[in-house]
């Protein structure tokens, strides 16, 4: 592969990062308010005992972020299977940027106390501490850069396949991840599973044949299985409360996790629909991808998730006011985005400047 950075594949990201950005919001603000009726008063609009359809939508979004996840796993498979790897520079560029946004927050957490009073600020900890996918993805990284890439380069396409259909049986059969999980590697092993997965489709192809057409039933298909189950445990829950006698009933939205049959096949196809765009090289869509992962880090923190507290997403729920919640959605996108983007730029004039003066 040349040096040329292809558009198609970097739009991934900057999709990628829009399905977390919205998870997010979900997740850490929607979903805390709706299971908090003592901490925020526009839960109890939630708490009879009813099967709200309209919070499918806070189910879907769960899901967001770990499809967003699997996208980035899928294109890092993609790319370094069959590369050497350079894992200084992979873990100085993660290092590096985790390090500025951590000093860029404290700063503003700081002033913003001075301010007025906030519940949730920045410290050096968070450096430490913070940001749970950075660890995820440099072990992933690290384990190719360490003998996976080679020990794959040592297998046939069937052979390849046999170790996908294992570790996928792994990652999905209850039993035995549940055993795993007791020595802290079904994670990384998920996460080696789908960069694996970003391997075979560049080495092989494997859905070449299938008619983007198809990819896209199948997602559909998935949002299908995902809505009813959702309506399936709330009302389990419901009929579970009841027998209890309890006062109230507290809406829970449990979420996925990345080995999820629908987070993965919704990834995969996605990632398969995208790549088969024909977009010509863009250096703005290049530009913008690089920033995604100080994007990342600057939304998802305790700090940034005070803004996103201040919208009424549970009165807009409910309501209905469906419009309202897109545009502050696009709102929140959009600004963080160009945050992490003007924040990106700074970076890198900070990073080559330092670059230089070690140099010097």
């Amino acid at each position: 592969m040349n040096n040329k950075r292809e558009s198609n594949y970097e739009l991934i990201r900057i999709i990628a990062m829009v399905l977390i950005i919205i998870h997010h919001v979900f997740v850490h603000c929607i979903n805390e308010q709706l299971i908090n009726p003592d901490m925020y008063k526009a839960s109890k609009l939630f708490n009879d005992y009813t099967v709200y359809n309209r919070l499918v939508i806070t189910d879907f979004a769960a899901a967001f972020g770990k499809i967003g996840n699997v996208l980035f796993i899928l294109i890092t498979g993609y790319f370094l299977i069959d590369r050497k790897i350079n894992i200084s520079k992979q873990i100085i560029k993660v290092l590096s940027e985790m390090f500025f946004v951590a000093l860029i927050l404290i700063i503003a957490s700081f002033i913003h106390l001075r301010i007025e009073d906030i519940t949730s600020s920045i410290n050096i900890r968070n450096f430490n501490e913070s940001w749970w996918f950075a660890g995820y993805y440099i072990s992933i990284v690290l384990i190719a850069w360490i003998g996976l890439n080679k020990f794959v380069k040592g297998l046939d396409k069937a052979g390849y396949k046999t170790l996908l259909i294992v570790l996928f049986a792994v990652i999905s059969i209850g039993w035995i991840r549940g055993n795993i999980s007791k020595l802290g590697i079904d994670s990384i092993l998920t996460g080696v599973f789908i960069y694996l997965c970003g391997g075979y489709i560049k080495l092989y192809n494997p859905l070449g044949n299938i008619k983007s057409y198809k990819c896209v039933i199948a997602i559909i298909i998935f949002f299908v299985i995902m809505g009813i189950s959702f309506m399936n445990y709330s009302a389990t829950n419901i009929n579970a409360a009841i027998l209890d006698k309890k006062d109230s009933y507290k809406q829970v939205i449990y979420g996925y996790s990345d080995y999820s049959l629908p987070c993965l096949v919704i990834g995969i196809m996605l990632f398969e629909i995208i790549r088969r765009w024909n977009i010509k090289s863009s250096s703005v869509i290049n530009y913008i991808a690089s920033a995604m992962f100080i994007t990342y880090l600057v939304h998802d923190n305790g700090y940034v998730y005070t803004f996103f507290y201040k919208v009424k997403w549970l009165e807009m729920i409910y309501k209905g006011e469906y419009l309202q919640i897109i545009l502050f959605l696009l709102l929140i996108v959009v600004s963080v985005m160009a945050l992490g983007i003007i924040l990106y730029s700074i970076y890198n004039l900070c990073f080559k400047g330092f670059k230089k003066f070690i140099q010097n």
